[in-house]
C-alpha cells in the first residue's frame, strides 16, 4: 500500500467514525532538524529503512499548555519517539517514549509558544521494515 492509499485508507475510516479529521502526509526528506515537516494536529508516516528517521516541527501560536502526541504504530513495528527543544543552534532532548514492539508512545509535555519543538519518529535499534505510523496531537 503507498502513501496516497494509506492517506485515503486512514480518511475513510475516520469519516466512517464520524470524525472530519483528515490526516496529512508527511514529506520526504524529513530526516533532519533543518528538513523537519511542520505538524499542528497529525502525520502520516513511514520508517521505510534501517537509517530512515522522521522529524517533525511543532508550529503554531497555539502551542502554549499541556499537550500530548501519540505515535500509533502497527503490529510487530517497534518506533520511539523523541522531543527536541530548540535552545539557541542546540537541540535539547526534554521528553521521549521508548516502549516496546506494538506498543503506542506518547510524550505529554508542557509547551511554551515562544519556543521551537521537535519531535523525531524512528525505528528502535534501526528497525529495517517498511512500516507506516500515525503521529498525532490527542
Amino acid at each position: 500500500m503507498n502513501n496516497e492509499e494509506i492517506f485515503l485508507s486512514a480518511t475513510l475510516i475516520f469519516t466512517l467514525m464520524g470524525s472530519s479529521t483528515v490526516f496529512a502526509a508527511g514529506s520526504e526528506p524529513n530526516d533532519s532538524f533543518a528538513t523537519a515537516d511542520p505538524l499542528i494536529y497529525y502525520k502520516l508516516g513511514k520508517i521505510s529503512s534501517a537509517t530512515d528517521v522522521d522529524y517533525y516541527k511543532l508550529s503554531g501560536a497555539f502551542m502554549s499548555g499541556s499537550y500530548t502526541f501519540k505515535l500509533s504504530v502497527p503490529t510487530l513495528a517497534d518506533f520511539d519517539l523523541y522531543l527536541y527543544e530548540k535552545v539557541g543552534s542546540s537541540y535539547l532532548l526534554r521528553k521521549s517514549s521508548t516502549y516496546a514492539s506494538s506498543t503506542h508512545e506518547s510524550i505529554t509535555y508542557n509547551f511554551d509558544s515562544s519556543k521551537e519543538y521537535y519531535f523525531l519518529v524512528k525505528g528502535y535499534n534501526g528497525s529495517t521494515s517498511e512500516y507506516y505510523y500515525i503521529l498525532e496531537r490527542q
